[in-house]
């Protein structure tokens, strides 16, 4: 993944106690492949965590919105189920009716192997799939951006 972490901030805020991890540099690969056997592929796209949603934004511009239903530590790597995703083209939310999903993600400064996969995400990395109800299936693979709890 070639992490160039130029940029890391910890931010502490009033009351409430916000994590804020920007990661300049990263970049994540966006897989889609239509029930048809298209594929279309998306590389240097970039993923933000925020609080209950992730934020996943191609080089075109077109933003594929996450929301997490129940997410849940194992070991080091958190993994979410989403509730809803939504894709995002010209300014227009259209909704896309999942079937199943999980994200996975790697919060930590250090690689992680995700529990009872051989499967490593590196610092700040993320692994997600996404199938929808008409067979679409989405990956994301890569490091996040940034992450705001």
């Amino acid at each position: 993944m070639g992490a160039r972490y130029a940029l890391k901030i910890l931010c502490l805020g009033g009351v409430l106690s916000v994590l804020c991890i920007a990661n300049a540099g990263a970049a994540a690969a966006v897989r889609i492949v239509q029930n048809n056997g298209v594929v279309h592929d998306f590389p240097g796209a970039t993923v933000r965590l925020e609080h209950n949603a992730l934020y996943i934004t191609a080089n075109d511009g077109q933003q594929l919105l996450v929301s997490h239903g129940a997410c849940a530590y194992d070991g080091y790597i958190e993994r979410c189920s989403p509730s809803s995703v939504r894709l995002q083209i010209n300014g227009t939310l259209q909704p896309v009716t999942l079937a199943s999903g999980a994200a996975y993600i790697n919060p930590t400064e250090d690689e992680q192997t995700v529990p009872r996969s051989s499967t490593t995400l590196g610092p700040h990395g993320i692994n997600v799939s996404l199938r929808t109800t008409d067979g679409t299936t989405v990956s994301v693979t890569g490091e996040v951006d940034k992450i705001v709890r």
